[in-house]
């Protein structure tokens, strides 16, 4: 079995998609460090700084590639005409989701258990202002590289009430009955609102789901909803270090469930050949096939007989 390995794998260009999430990620994590640095021995410095990168690509690392994938999936399924290209276009969507899971799995590596000193994840609202525009200018810079026009976000903009609704509904429920923090609350409604607006799309989707010309614009729509949701999510983050909150925060948590839901959406969307599909059109193709040579045998037949009888016309003349 030879390995398949194409040529338009691992460029220079793919590579290059990773500035997105390390971008979104290490402002934040020089900036804590600065913060933090004067309160410890330097000797401790080099720990101190993997632990904050640690919890910090744990926070957003992976829902950055998420968000990054949501772009190129969008530019996708907008300029869609064919099938040519479509899966060397596939490699640029998945790699920011990709290189957000190999550097979620870099900081689960570099967690320390054993370093019990407190890292005060807090930042001023200048930094943070900072950290976020330096944020959209790469969510904005990444659009471009994938050819995306921002200006589709504003599309059947209706759409956005399935998320806005749930969000502000579950909102006032959980802060008035259940009395919780409402940052809290509102990080965790936008993850269960993008959640439930998701699988809205996708039963709208399974409406149409006979004819892709139909069901494109659902398509586009559940990747803009995930979008949202993973950026809303992220700025939220950013917005908790106003007050350290982000040490206290549940996000690796919800992390996983922006990446269960994208992994099964970008699954439905863009999955490859597998062998029961492939071992059923193989038995479709023989089946044709079978049925050309016989109608070929049909149409030898007739020739034949046709042949026969112009000769015996030919003969009667």
């Amino acid at each position: 079995m030879k390995f398949n390995y194409p040529d338009y794998l691992f460029t220079w260009s793919q590579f290059l998609l990773i500035f997105l999430v390390i971008g979104a990620c290490l402002p934040t994590i020089v900036l804590v460090f600065k913060s933090n640095k004067a309160h410890f021995d330097p000797t401790k410095h080099m720990v101190l700084f993997t632990q904050i990168a640690s919890k910090v690509l744990l926070d957003v690392a992976l829902i950055v590639g998420i968000c990054g994938t949501c772009i190129g999936l969008l530019s996708l399924i907008a300029e869609f005409e064919s099938v040519g290209g479509t899966y060397q276009s596939v490699t640029y969507i998945l790699f920011p989701m990709v290189y957000g899971a190999g550097l979620t799995g870099l900081a689960f590596c570099l967690r320390n258990e054993s370093f019990k000193e407190t890292i005060d994840f807090k930042l001023s609202v200048a930094e943070i202002l900072r950290v976020i525009v330096v944020f959209i200018s790469l969510v904005i810079a990444h659009a471009y590289v994938n050819r995306f026009p921002l200006g589709l976000l504003s599309e059947a903009i209706w759409t956005y009430g399935f998320h806005i609704t749930f969000f502000i509904s579950w909102s006032c429920l959980a802060i008035f009955l259940a009395k919780r923090d409402v940052f809290a609350v509102l990080v965790d409604a936008n993850v269960a609102a993008t959640l439930v607006s998701v699988g809205l799309g996708i039963l709208f989707w399974f409406a149409d789901g006979a004819n892709f010309e139909t069901s494109k614009i659902n398509i586009f729509i559940i990747a803009r909803l995930l979008f949202l949701g993973t950026f809303v999510h992220i700025l939220f983050y950013y917005c908790s270090l106003i007050n350290g909150r982000a040490r206290f925060d549940r996000t690796n948590a919800t992390s996983w469930h922006f990446a269960e839901a994208a992994s099964f959406f970008i699954f439905l969307v863009l999955a490859p050949v597998g062998l029961t599909e492939y071992l059923r059109e193989e038995a479709d193709q023989t089946a044709i096939q079978q049925q050309h040579q016989m109608q070929q045998l049909e149409i030898e037949g007739l020739k034949r007989k046709i042949e026969a009888l112009l000769d015996t016309r030919n003969k009667i003349d």
